[in-house]
């Protein structure tokens, strides 16, 4: 499957007693902690009972997160006083359009955004701008730093054709 940021997913996990192998509950309710490029996050991980020793674990990627992030899901779990802690869960985000729209401007080594791009600053860095339709069509470049206050994006290198008012674009 192909995760996108703001992409909810869904994984399935099973505890069972170390002794035997048995499929049991766990003590209380196991816990999961997804990690981005191998660090721990804040993002909220559920996790839900199904029927005696299979839980669900539900999370959201942030909508900041972009394409090539490797993100895993870690579930912590005690199951008749004994406790483990296993990875159930990897991949890496795909390519999707983060964002996409008609420019306000741009020059040589810049783009501006649409006006409702985000305002928060470096939050397109990594990413790549593809210039869809208008003037500069054709064009991808790597965005390489983002103002979100003015909605400058500056990439490299420097385009060929710089986009105008006229010029549509997608973030991937």
């Amino acid at each position: 499957m192909d995760y996108k940021p703001s992409d909810s997913v869904t994984c399935e996990f099973c505890t069972s007693v170390f002794a035997t192998g048995a499929t049991s509950n766990a003590d209380s309710l196991p816990t999961g902690i997804l990690s981005r490029n191998g660090t721990d996050t804040a993002v909220t991980v559920t996790v839900t009972n199904l029927v005696t020793g299979r839980y669900k674990a539900v999370f959201t990627i942030p909508a900041t997160y972009i394409a090539g992030d490797d993100l895993d899901l870690a579930i912590s779990a005690t199951v008749s006083s004994v406790s483990g802690q296993a990875v159930v869960f990897h991949t890496r985000v795909g390519v999707g359009i983060i964002r996409s729209g008609t420019a306000q401007g741009g020059a040589s080594g810049t783009i501006t955004l649409d006006s409702g791009a985000s305002a928060t600053n470096s939050i397109y860095n990594g990413a790549w701008c593809v210039t869809l339709a208008g003037t500069g069509a054709g064009q991808v470049r790597n965005i390489s730093g983002y103002v979100g206050a003015t909605k400058v994006a500056s990439v490299a290198p420097n385009w060929t054709t710089a986009p105008d008012s006229t010029t549509v674009f997608a973030i991937l």
